[in-house]
């Protein structure tokens, strides 16, 4: 047996009670949202969000805690997470250090987090890592207008920046790539030990 399931419309909320329940020393939810943050609240540090369709559990709830993400957002089974609860989400954790969204490569999650993202860009005091990596962030410049570019084009770009925020840059994209590795590397244990159980 793989799945416990009481009631195929509660599989996510009985998900996401049961992860708090089993770790309130680690994760809340917020109130009336399938998302799901770390306890001790948002921190003065770069927070990252991530998220996707329910049933594919551990991910994306059980990667939330101290040096991974600082929040998850759950969608229905395999639906993407709404963009009003990605916008949710990303204000429960910024620490006023800027959101790191982690978006994987699914149509509906790029859509929806990238709409979350133009949502939090129109709000003063809000900037995203994984954009512009110039100085606009230092600049009360909140400009989140989503790139189209493929991530060599982002990195291109990260290279012509001007000497003046060359270490701003290259902190952003230092911030990027651990994220991104971290976040891979998670995946993968998960998924050796979820192995090497079933």
């Amino acid at each position: 047996m793989k799945k416990l399931i009481n009631k195929v419309d509660n599989i996510v909320d009985e998900m996401l009670d049961g992860m708090t329940a089993a770790y309130p020393q680690y994760v809340k939810r917020l109130e009336g949202l399938n998302v799901l943050v770390r306890a001790k609240g948002a921190t003065p540090k770069v927070a990252l969000v991530s998220g996707g369709g329910s049933g594919h559990e551990p991910s994306h709830g059980g990667f939330v805690g101290r040096g991974m993400l600082d929040g998850a957002v759950a969608g229905e089974v395999f639906t993407s997470p709404t963009p009003d609860q990605v916008y949710e989400a990303v204000k429960a954790v910024n620490g006023g250090k800027g959101v790191l969204l982690v978006i994987k490569n699914y149509t509906g999650d790029v859509m929806n987090f990238e709409m979350a993202e133009e949502m939090a860009g129109k709000k003063k005091g809000f900037s995203f890592v994984n954009k512009k990596a110039d100085s606009s962030a230092s600049n009360g410049n909140t400009d989140t207008a989503p790139y189209k570019e493929s991530r060599a084009g982002q990195i291109q770009k990260n290279r012509e920046v001007k000497t003046g925020s060359k270490s701003s840059a290259n902190k952003s994209l230092m911030v990027m790539l651990v994220a991104v590795l971290g976040l891979v590397g998670i995946f993968v244990a998960a998924a050796i030990i979820l192995k090497m159980y079933m």
